[in-house]
């Protein structure tokens, strides 16, 4: 078992190479910076059963264009938020790569009191015009105000720039718990409607309840909850 390591390569040496032979090899908490070929390698068979938990593979090769690729998990987070901006970009007008993208915050627990209804646990701040939100992941999280309610708990902050909404893709807000929040903000969004004439197309709103009030791309399912009797 290895925990703890932050193994310095320097683009000289590969990392971790495993034993030929052998069972439940673990490394976890470790970091393997910039290995000249391979980070992790097993030769033989001592990879069976291997575990490799919370570690940091970082290359070598430069990435100008990177997205943000994080993680945010269990942590407890009082009258306090997470603020997501580009303010270190020297051009920070979108004009290629993939903007705001690949964050994930999962079971954590948020909690604010006595805050203004416009306060939000998770700001987006852009510092230049035309990017747009993909691949975020907001699952299984419990936000609480008390001593008052908000409006939401995700928000574009507009003081330089506003989020272009034709670029919001693969955003999931799943599983969270909602205490005096105004609007619960789910993806994808289950509604129920009630259709009281025939018509070819049927206009559905969503309350905002879209992340970052958002806009509706494709309906997954459609189901009837009593019998359809007329045109």
């Amino acid at each position: 078992s290895l925990q703890n390591i932050e193994f310095q390569c320097n683009s000289k040496a590969s990392g971790i190479m495993l034993s030929l032979t052998g069972y439940i090899f673990h490394i976890k908490d470790c970091f393997i910076t910039r290995p000249k070929y391979r980070g992790l390698t097993s030769i033989g068979t001592a990879c069976q059963g291997m575990l490799v938990d919370r570690c940091h593979f970082m290359t070598a090769e430069p990435n100008t264009k990177s997205n943000t690729v994080t993680t945010v998990v269990g942590n407890y987070v009082d009258n306090c938020f997470l603020e997501w901006v580009n303010e270190l970009d020297p051009t920070p007008d979108f004009t290629s790569g993939v903007g705001f993208s690949a964050l994930s915050v999962s079971d954590n627990v948020f909690l604010s009191g006595d805050v203004a209804d416009w306060f939000a646990y998770l700001v987006i701040k852009p510092f230049g015009s035309g990017h747009g939100i993909s691949n975020l992941t907001v699952n299984g999280n419990t936000f609480r105000s008390i001593n008052g309610t908000i409006d939401r708990v995700e928000r574009i902050d507009t003081s330089y720039a506003d989020i272009d909404r034709t670029r919001l893709r693969h955003i999931q807000f799943m599983g969270n718990n909602f205490n005096n929040i105004r609007t619960r903000s789910q993806n994808p969004l289950r509604l129920s409607h009630t259709q009281n004439s025939a018509s070819s197309v049927w206009s559905i709103e969503t309350g905002g309840q879209l992340p970052f009030t958002g806009y509706a791309c494709d309906v997954e399912a459609l189901v009837a909850k009593s019998e359809i009797k007329s045109s």
